[in-house]
């Protein structure tokens, strides 16, 4: 099996053209055997890291300053997989849980993307979030709110996944 740009993947020197590149190459295999979508659906609903890595993005405008693009695929790095798999086995065995994390870890566009992830792909699945203060939740066009989080991340994703889904029309105030 060849290894995937995402395995490849150098942390210190990112070449995210080349993730983007595996990235169309897939979709257009998707768009062109539409057996495969209904087969990586059923694969995703039950690896949502997969999903999150191979369509995944996140955003960070402090990477304008470094002459990088400030909208990337989000590939994700072990720990973070860790980090799902440790969420997911708390909410399937119904048991609480404390992250305690550092800055700039991940972890919340994580749980925001696999609360989004976890919404497209099992049915009925709902997820709530909450902060201290409310506007650390949702203030619009703010990068550091989780709900930017959510929408951004819903928002690239390629129309085969998110359907007809619409900002405008389905991302009213703290709601998704």
């Amino acid at each position: 099996m060849a290894a995937r740009a995402e395995d490849l993947f150098d942390f210190r020197t990112p070449d995210y053209v080349s993730i983007f590149r595996a990235r169309i190459e897939r979709l257009n295999k998707i768009r062109s055997d539409k057996s495969l979508l209904s087969a990586l659906k059923v694969h995703y609903s039950l690896n949502p890291a997969d999903f999150i890595n191979d369509w995944g993005i996140t955003a960070d405008p402090r990477l304008a300053s470094k002459g990088l693009p400030t909208v990337i695929p989000f590939v994700l790095f072990p720990k973070q997989r860790e980090f799902i798999g440790w969420l997911m086995e708390r909410w399937q065995n119904g048991e609480p849980g404390i992250v305690v994390k550092a800055r700039d870890v991940g972890a919340s566009w994580i749980a925001m993307a696999l609360g989004c992830t976890l919404c497209l792909f099992r049915k009925n699945f709902m997820f709530g979030v909450g902060s201290a203060k409310e506007d650390k939740l949702d203030r619009s066009g703010d990068p550091d709110t989780l709900f930017y989080k959510a929408r951004q991340f819903v928002m690239h994703l390629p129309k085969e996944f998110r359907g007809s889904w619409d900002v405008q029309k389905h991302a009213l105030y703290m709601r998704l």
